[in-house]
């Protein structure tokens, strides 16, 4: 799964004991249904490790339905068993030997992230400092020039929309909802007005990921008060050429000018990349997902240098798509899965017929510009051949199948509808879409513990005059990022009004950010650390 790779890359980065099989698929069913990915990921992971480290440790491997041959190879329990991989043993030689490969299923790269996190040899491979200048020169584009004030907080509001991908139909219900987009920013809007009135700096939010259609009149409110930045990887001025690598150098580019900067979206692997670079996240998800585990592993060991941790989970009460809600109310008996099981039953057929049949007509359905059930249903029963007479001599065709065993049949079409509404309709639940408000106002609480409003002083202390003190001769010390000679992944130095003669401390006693900028289990934190050091916090 391409929404895996930072984490597998990060866990090779981690692990030299770690190498990748890709596995493409070669059957025409499966590619019916399923986007190869094989470029993409080999292109990602080659940037990574480079070249010689990638011919070491990935190899490409041809399989009819690398779907079907991951289950057959993995027995109780999620453990792989390799006497079971006849067909891609030959792979192993060029990373292992035969009989020393353990096989594992791609879940395990989040364990093996969250055992052996290292900001530093992440952000050593992920990151790209010869891109600076480029960057620096894309971003001060008219469209993008806002994210660049060093003083305002930033949220980037990730955007998923694989329900209009026709392949894609991996966790429809993590998909982003607009509406919920719109009363996120609606919030931020009523918020930036008294921050105005108080003189404190206002949010930019900025839209990034996916794209939405910002001149529908519905989304007005998005395109007023966001910074476009949904694909800007396809924007003009970015070259292809930076690759996965740019993208995150772009967001470290941005955080390194202003520290006050947070993610927010619903769970994806896109969100993984900044987080593992250090720049605070949050992904959400319903509360009782049933892949939480997987992904809190990461809440505490993946965090910037020696900060606070920087990715953080939100539970949702309530999954904001009315795909999602409904896909969360068809979990069960009625669950797509479920739901071609027992056509597998009805049917007679091996386990797994009917999930293929399915997912071939549905793409034959769209490649054709079909629009109705009855349409798919059509070239579901042309995909099923003489099923019927297999079933049944005397039954030549679905009409006679039908007239001799209704009851089946029946069944038949009315679970090939179900799955329709949920696969190829994407119907819908009748609640509407967006945040309920619990869940809003837990996003927004989320929000402002990671970005602080600065505290203003109460009214009765301006009145009180400040004392006059001759302060001793200090000189001051500026320290400017320079694009060509300070590496995007060294911690930012914070030096400021430093006495004549003040040695710099060493890196390890160095704040990540400025002490002000942290919140207060990790200010205080520093503060103890520095003051044992002999230093005086107020320097930092």
């Amino acid at each position: 799964m391409s929404g895996d790779m930072f984490g597998v890359a990060a866990a090779m980065i981690l692990d030299p004991s770690v190498s990748v099989i890709i596995l493409r698929g070669t059957d025409r069913a499966y590619l019916d249904v399923m986007d190869d990915q094989t470029e993409r990921l080999t292109a990602f992971y080659k940037e990574v490790l480079g070249d010689v480290e990638f011919a070491k440790r990935v190899a490409v491997g041809t399989i009819a339905n690398p779907q079907t041959y991951i289950k057959g190879i993995t027995l109780e329990g999620g453990k792989m068993d390799p006497s079971k991989a006849a067909s891609i043993r030959r792979l192993f030689s060029s990373m292992k030997t035969t009989d020393t490969v353990v096989l594992q299923r791609i879940g395990t790269a989040t364990a093996i992230v969250s055992a052996n996190f290292n900001w530093g040899k992440i952000t050593d491979k992920f990151l790209r400092d010869n891109l600076q200048g480029n960057i620096r020169v894309f971003l001060e584009g008219a469209r993008f020039k806002a994210l660049l004030n060093s003083e305002s907080p930033r949220i980037f509001l990730w955007v998923r929309i694989n329900k209009r991908k026709p392949k894609a139909t991996a966790h429809l219900e993590l998909d982003t909802s607009v509406e919920g987009l719109r009363q996120i920013t609606r919030r931020i809007v009523e918020e930036n007005a008294v921050r105005k009135a108080a003189g404190i700096p206002e949010w930019i939010i900025a839209l990034t990921g996916d794209s939405i259609d910002l001149n529908a009149l519905k989304n007005k409110v998005l395109k007023d008060h966001c910074v476009n930045m949904m694909e800007f990887w396809n924007a003009p001025g970015w070259n292809k050429a930076w690759g996965r690598c740019g993208q995150l150098t772009a967001f470290a580019y941005l955080y390194g000018r202003n520290a006050k900067m947070v993610n927010l979206g619903m769970r994806s692997g896109g969100l993984e990349g900044p987080a593992l670079i250090g720049i605070p996240t949050i992904y959400m998800e319903e509360t009782d997902n049933p892949q939480q585990d997987r992904m809190k592993k990461w809440v505490g060991p993946v965090r910037l240098h020696q900060g606070d941790s920087s990715y953080h989970r939100l539970a949702l009460s309530t999954l904001p798509t009315r795909t999602g809600q409904a896909i969360k109310a068809s979990v069960g008996s009625n669950d797509p899965s479920a739901i071609a099981k027992v056509l597998d039953e009805t049917t007679t057929e091996a386990a797994g017929t009917n999930r293929d049949r399915l997912a071939a007509a549905r793409a034959e359905y769209h490649r054709t510009g079909k629009t109705s059930y009855g349409e798919f249903f059509s070239i579901y029963l042309q995909l099923a051949g003489d099923l019927w007479e297999k079933l049944d001599e005397d039954c030549f065709t679905w009409r006679d199948f039908s007239a001799t065993y209704p009851q089946a049949a029946g069944t038949i079409r009315r679970k090939a509808g179900q799955w329709y509404s949920l696969r190829v309709e994407k119907k819908g639940a009748e609640e509407r879409g967006g945040f309920v408000s619990d869940d809003l106002d837990s996003i927004m609480e989320k929000l402002n513990v990671l970005m602080p409003d600065p505290e203003l002083p109460d009214d009765d202390e301006d009145d009180v005059p400040e004392p006059t003190i001759t302060p001793p001769r200090v000189e001051t010390i500026v320290t400017t990022p320079t694009l060509t000679t300070t590496p995007l992944r060294t911690a930012p130095l914070v030096v400021n009004r430093l006495p004549v003669g003040y040695t710099l401390p060493s890196p390890d006693l160095r704040p990540p950010v400025p002490l002000k900028d942290m919140g207060k289990s990790a200010r205080k934190r520093w503060v103890s650390k520095l003051k044992k050091a002999g230093l005086d916090p107020k320097n930092f």
